[in-house]
């Protein structure tokens, strides 16, 4: 007596016993008012479930949950895969789910199974392994650089750079150009911080440089889908100019002094500040 062997289950015992004793089941001696039983038992084959981890940059640190059927687990790019040990084909259970937590900052681009299934409807068939691959990519960020400048609308060109791994931007602004878009930049858990820095003209002072998210300037934390303004705020050095008028011709006095009326008209074309103007009189110098 012989077993057509199934796809996808093992014969795991083939015993035959009667009143004489135990028989082989291919070979079964039957004599005359006999009973021979014979019991055929077979295995399903188990199958395997493996979640893979891929992140858009590769290689980051960052973990992501996982909520599965066969019990619950976390992975980061660098990990090796998770393997879900032996599980009963779908034939003799059910579909199996394996769904990934959101993290903040990050988009889940994709999550495919080899056998086409749904990672939340896996279809395991006995001894089969099926590898789920979970890809997210991360929110790229960005910095803006605008300028203001005191006084306001000044025409002063400022020259800038932003600097980070593998990123080296120049630029140059007036108080009237619309804020710098340094475009996509990937956040700082992924790439280091930023460094915005600016070279003064002769005749300007840096009187603030604020990014919107309380970072300084020279080390800008990149959140994940973020973007942080930074305005740069200059002042102008003074710029006197000085114009004397005499008015009218010296008066003689009694004592034999002359006095001399004239108007000192002081113009700042530059920057606000507190000034000291002094008038010395010379004689023979107008």
């Amino acid at each position: 007596m012989v077993e057509t062997p199934v796809t996808g289950w093992d014969q795991t015992s083939a015993v035959c016993t009667g009143s004489e004793g135990a028989e082989t089941p291919t070979a079964i001696d039957l004599s005359p008012g006999e009973t021979v039983t014979c019991t055929f038992t077979n295995t399903i084959q188990r199958g395997t479930i493996i979640v893979d981890k891929v992140t858009d940059p590769a290689g980051s640190l960052q973990s992501f949950d996982f909520v599965a059927t066969y019990g619950n687990f976390s992975l980061a790019d660098g990990d090796a895969p998770n393997n879900s040990g032996p599980l009963l084909p779908t034939s003799e259970s059910s579909t199996y789910s394996v769904v990934e937590t959101a993290v903040p900052g990050w988009d889940l681009t994709s999550a495919t199974c080899s056998d086409g299934s749904a990672p939340d409807a896996i279809d395991l068939a006995p001894g089969e392994t099926v590898t789920c691959t979970f890809t997210n990519t991360i929110q790229n960020g960005g910095i803006r650089v605008d300028k203001v400048t005191v006084p306001s609308g000044s025409d002063q060109s400022f020259d800038f750079t932003l600097t980070g791994t593998g990123v080296d931007q120049s630029f140059s602004l007036t108080d009237a150009a619309p804020a710098y878009d340094s475009g996509v930049l990937l956040p700082t858990s992924e790439n280091g911080t930023y460094n915005v820095s600016e070279t003064l003209p002769d005749g300007w002072q840096a009187t603030s440089a604020i990014c919107s998210d309380g970072s300084d300037a020279t080390a800008v934390d990149l959140a994940p889908g973020e973007t942080v303004t930074c305005t740069f705020t200059n002042t102008q050095d003074p710029i006197i100019n000085l114009a004397k008028v005499v008015n009218g011709p010296a008066t003689l006095e009694a004592d034999g002094t002359y006095t001399v009326v004239y108007t000192i008209t002081a113009t700042n074309t530059g920057g606000p500040g507190t000034y000291n103007l002094v008038d010395a009189f010379s004689p023979g110098d107008g």
